[in-house]
């Protein structure tokens, strides 16, 4: 959605970076879906089919489109992670000296 805006990337990192976790969290922990073997079977691709698409036709991703974006996720997890660290701090001591 903001692959073109790096400065918004930055600013909104810390509001994406739990949607982020999250969905690492659902890909990681999720089993990967996989045709039945009698439909593998009768579905397959030839060697020189012009229009197979694979992984090695896609283009390499630039530095705004790669690298930037972990970057921002980097910052942004620190972010919210600082901020709920002293949230947490701030609620304990809340109850600690009231």
């Amino acid at each position: 959605m903001l692959a073109f805006s790096p400065i918004a990337q930055l600013l909104l990192s810390p509001l994406y970076v739990p949607l982020v976790w999250g969905r690492m969290v659902a890909v990681y922990t999720s089993k990967r879906p996989q045709w039945p073997d009698d439909v593998e079977a009768q579905c397959q691709t030839e060697k020189d089919d012009p229009y197979a698409k694979t992984a090695d036709d896609n283009a390499p991703f630039s530095f705004v489109e790669g690298t930037w974006p972990i970057i921002c996720f980097c910052i942004g997890s620190l972010i919210t992670l600082s901020g709920i660290i002293w949230a947490a701090y701030t609620y304990f001591m809340m109850f600690v000296n009231g």
